[in-house]
């Protein structure tokens, strides 16, 4: 199984964490009332980190972010290094790609990209 986030192909993808939603609530209070209320808002999760990594050469890698920044804003699924299969995920940014030189004896130079992208389950 290949990892991919969103569709995108990539070398590694860690997280994100499968919570569910939880319910999450509101506390409120009227000056001049004794008492508090409580509103439930509904089910909510927390955001997510998704680490994503590519490994190739550098034009490669600087394509393979494009692909990967088309991302911020939609709703998409992202699978991990062990096959988790994680959907509803909401592309809130993404940081800046981090590129590292590899060499491998007798091939090209290549590099790893990382970029983190901040998710939210919906």
């Amino acid at each position: 199984m290949a990892a991919n986030v969103g569709g995108v192909s990539c070398w590694s993808v860690v997280g994100p964490s499968c919570d569910e939603l939880t319910q999450t609530a509101a506390m409120w209070s009227v000056p001049g009332v004794d008492g508090v209320g409580e509103q439930l808002l509904g089910r909510r999760a927390t955001p997510m980190r998704v680490v994503a990594r590519f490994l190739g050469t550098a034009a490669a890698a600087a394509t393979w972010e494009t692909n990967v920044r088309a991302l911020i804003q939609t709703l998409i699924s992202a699978e991990d290094d062990w096959g988790r299969t994680t959907t509803r995920l909401r592309v809130r940014g993404a940081a800046p790609m981090t590129l590292e030189a590899r060499a491998r004896p007798g091939t090209v130079y290549e590099c790893v990209g990382t970029i983190v992208l901040d998710v939210a389950r919906v």
